[in-house]
């Protein structure tokens, strides 16, 4: 529980989120999105430097991040969805947890360890979660490697059941049109990201993975956020090929 001098939604004593904090942090954000964000950053507070996490949730057969703690978060993941696959997606799709020690030794899935290891993660911890019809999973991505011992696995899957704790009560405090109007504003996000991968691919005469790299590279070099460099480049496109006149 959160004191008067708390900031909203923050527990007095470090402790884990419960379901009255939960609540507040609720009232003090703007969406879901915003709200999930919240937690997500409230998530990694506590834990050691080097660490961000992220909400992943499929919607329509599609995987989107409808949360992150930072942009890290969200290219890491973004990277996977490119390729197909990953420890995320793994953890979603089997609902099984999914621990990566260490990327540099681990061969399960290669061309997503290079991506990572280029944004400085070495280990990560995904535990699954499901609520009514949402599955999802909740990532935890660490700069060092084996950094999920057993009571880093304990806490981070007390927040995975703080994640289905929030999807519940914002399902409660919105309209089910409201909540299914802010997943389909996250999956235009991501479709956008898909449609500026398509301009690459062509433009470059690429696969996705490679066009993915070169986007996430553009990111990462003007520190401007993935989706706003996709959307500057398809609007670019697109004015381009309109007709004189229009």
């Amino acid at each position: 529980m959160s004191d008067s001098s708390s900031a909203p939604g923050e527990s007095s004593d470090g402790a884990l989120l419960d379901a009255a904090v939960l609540q507040e942090l609720l009232l003090h954000s703007d969406d879901l999105t915003a709200f999930l964000g919240n937690v997500a950053r409230m998530a990694v507070r506590d834990m050691p430097a080097g660490v961000s996490c992220g909400v992943t949730v499929e919607r329509d057969g599609r995987s989107i991040t409808i949360a992150s703690s930072d942009e890290r978060t969200l290219r890491i993941d973004e990277a996977q969805y490119s390729l197909g696959d990953g420890p995320c997606l793994h953890s979603l799709r089997t609902q099984e947890h999914v621990l990566v020690e260490d990327l540099r030794g681990d061969g399960r899935w290669p061309e997503y360890a290079e991506s990572a290891i280029s944004e400085g993660v070495l280990s990560s911890l995904s535990v699954p979660f499901q609520q009514h019809q949402t599955r999802g999973a909740f990532n935890v991505y660490a700069s060092a490697p084996r950094a999920f011992g057993p009571e880093e696995q304990r806490e981070v899957e007390a927040f995975a059941e703080q994640v289905k704790t929030a999807i519940a009560l914002a399902a409660r405090m919105a309209s089910h049109a409201d909540l299914a109007e802010q997943l389909s504003q996250a999956m235009k996000s991501r479709a956008v990201i898909d449609q500026a991968i398509g301009v690459i691919m062509g433009q470059n005469r690429c696969g996705p993975d490679e066009a993915f790299a070169i986007l996430r590279t553009v990111s990462q070099n003007r520190n401007v956020k993935l989706r706003d460099i996709a959307v500057q480049m398809v609007t670019s496109i697109t004015s381009q090929r309109r007709p004189p006149g229009e």
